[in-house]
């Protein structure tokens, strides 16, 4: 495999999906998936600039084709399986003690999926999706990328077993279980339903923090909380407390308070979109 030595985070090269960076075997390695090309600027690495002095090694991973992954990544392959065959031959050069997988949004899905496929220690997801099936999007009325994910099912060239993280994570994984971090904020009323939508799996640690909606991310880079994460999660050590995070012991009190948010919100789109009509 080859490596890259320079911690170039933006690529002159965008017909390629990928950036490596290895060091000395046995330190931990930072797999971050960005989110759709596109929505920023599709030469930029996700995370790229965020961790270049966070000590690791590092895989960066871009998804032009804007189909959560599923048509794989430029230079590895057009489906997730070429994408898993990647991470493993980058985790088995690089050897680490310790492999963590992050994601925002659409990278969000793809850090928790491989995370399981793979075999990460822990996995940090935020704002993620965690279903893209036809009905489950139907039944939570999800509104977002639809032309995306109209496409990626017209294609056939989407995982059936990947559709649903519900399902996915539940099954025995091939290598460890990863730890999963699922943060999100309540007042993306999306993001909310996607992260109820896994909240009895057992792997999975529900964060809520009501800030920054569905860039909630960005709330916690600006305030200084997003690195700290990183950097315990590739020490092994829990995550930093978040001052605004909403405690466990109040969680299946705001969980019924999500649920009855999100039927509201169901009722509210279907009078927007008969408006619309």
């Amino acid at each position: 495999m080859t490596t890259h030595d320079a911690p170039a985070v933006a690529a002159d090269d965008t017909d390629l999906g990928f950036h490596i960076e290895l060091g000395q075997p046995g330190d931990p390695l930072l797999v971050a998936f960005g989110g759709m090309a596109g929505a920023g600027d599709p030469t930029l690495f996700e995370f790229g600039r965020l961790t270049r002095d966070v000590p690791s090694q590092r895989c960066l991973l871009r998804d032009h084709q804007r189909a959560w992954y599923h048509h794989g990544v430029r230079g590895a392959g057009d489906d997730l399986a070429s994408v898993e065959r990647l991470l493993r031959r980058v985790v088995d050069e690089a050897q680490p003690e310790r492999i963590v997988m992050v994601g925002v949004s659409t990278g969000g899905y793809a850090a928790m999926l491989f995370g399981h496929r793979v075999g990460a220690d822990v996995v940090h997801a935020f704002s993620p999706q965690t279903f893209l099936d036809p009905v489950l999007r139907r039944r939570h009325r999800e509104p977002r990328w639809s032309v995306e994910t109209a496409a990626l099912m017209a294609s056939g060239r989407h995982d059936p077993r990947a559709l649903d993280l519900a399902t996915t994570l539940r099954t025995p994984p091939a290598d460890r279980v990863p730890t999963i971090h699922l943060w999100y904020c309540p007042s993306e009323q999306p993001d909310a339903v996607h992260a109820t939508h896994v909240f009895d799996v057992p792997t999975v640690t529900l964060h809520c923090v009501p800030h920054g909606d569905h860039l909630l991310v960005k709330w916690l880079r600006d305030e200084g909380h997003l690195i700290p994460i990183l950097t315990s999660a590739l020490a092994g050590d829990a995550p930093p407390v978040i001052p605004d995070e909403i405690t466990p012991r109040l969680r299946a009190k705001t969980d019924q308070l999500y649920l009855l948010r999100r039927r509201w919100w169901m009722v509210k789109h279907r009078r927007r979109a008969r408006q619309a009509r």
